[in-house]
């Protein structure tokens, strides 16, 4: 059985379908998830949550090629709710590696001041620099999870890593060092 029909069997009520394509999804959205809040109970919760929305409300699923987009919209609105109550740092991202960052899947010691960087961004910034960078997602995948047009996520991504630029020219000048 593909995808698609146990997306259908899951439409149907079928849990056991469920499983099969959310477990498929599941290191997915444990990274992002983990992206969001740097720890894994609280990423372990996200997913807990947005397996609990998507199984209640997958029959809400107009296109079923669209899974994965409406799953990861339900684990980024899960995630910021739980940052929303820790009211801490909402996590953040590093920009002078952005030019040099086109492989920004290896930036081990700078994910603390890319994380700084981003810290105090509008959510819709930070979502942005994470799923283009940290997930790969294309401009297109992005328009789809946040629900807005490709050139309002084109703005958003040149509009984070100019503000991004600018948390960490701030934070360099005020003596922060890794």
């Amino acid at each position: 059985m593909n995808e698609f029909n146990f997306i259908e069997q899951a439409k149907k009520g079928d849990r056991k379908a469920f499983e099969q394509i959310f477990i498929a999804q599941n290191k997915q959205l444990y990274h992002i998830a983990y992206s969001y809040v740097h720890n894994r109970e609280d990423a372990l919760d996200i997913i807990q949550e947005t397996a609990c929305i998507a199984y209640l409300s997958i029959n809400k699923l107009r296109k079923n090629e669209y899974f994965g987009t409406w799953l990861t919209r339900i684990l980024i609105n899960e995630a910021y709710k739980v940052l929303r109550k820790k009211k801490p740092n909402i996590v953040d991202l590093n920009d002078n590696e952005m030019d040099s960052i086109a492989t920004l899947s290896d930036f081990g010691d700078n994910r603390m001041m890319i994380e700084v960087g981003l810290k105090g961004m509008r959510e819709n910034y930070q979502t942005v620099i994470r799923l283009y960078y940290f997930q790969d997602y294309s401009i297109k995948e992005i328009a789809d999870i946040m629900r807005r047009p490709e050139s309002t996520v084109k703005t958003y991504l040149r509009r984070a890593k100019q503000k991004l630029r600018e948390n960490l020219e701030e934070v360099s000048h005020e003596g922060f060092s890794i």
